[in-house]
């Protein structure tokens, strides 16, 4: 199958297209996959992992995902305080339903992005009447 259809050869030539800064990217996300997967199911692997994956993800992409990653990164504290508070007390285990892990995760962080943003609307009310009294 990679004989017939040059899959091989396609990947070099397109290799060869990149920037410098890209082909770092794409070996770091591919030293970074690899070292995760050799060591093993540590709870706190992640820590040193995942800002290195976004990082390079940014570069990768080359602006295709900044609008993306803009809107997770203004959300991402209020997502963050709002999604254990939905997991355990208003949902309390009803989450769980959806049976499937990603379904689960992308179900929560459409919750919890719209939570986020409803709190950012009243906040956007609330800040000018705080700012007064100060």
């Amino acid at each position: 199958m990679f004989v017939k259809h040059n899959v091989i050869e396609k990947a070099i030539n397109r290799m060869a297209t990149f920037s410098k800064a890209t082909r770092y990217s794409l070996a770091a996300v591919v030293v970074l996959i690899i070292g995760r997967l050799c060591m093993g199911n540590s709870a706190l692997i992640h820590i040193p992992f995942t800002p290195l994956i976004i990082l390079s993800l940014a570069i990768l992409l080359n602006g295709k995902s900044n609008k993306f990653l803009q809107l997770f990164g203004h959300h991402s504290t209020n997502m963050w305080l709002v999604h254990f508070f939905f997991i355990t007390y208003i949902f309390d285990g009803q989450i769980y339903i959806l049976r499937y892990p990603i379904v689960i995760f992308v179900a929560l962080v459409a919750i919890s992005l719209a939570t986020s943003k409803i709190i950012d609307r009243i906040l956007m009310y609330v800040q000018p009447l705080l700012n007064k009294r100060l």
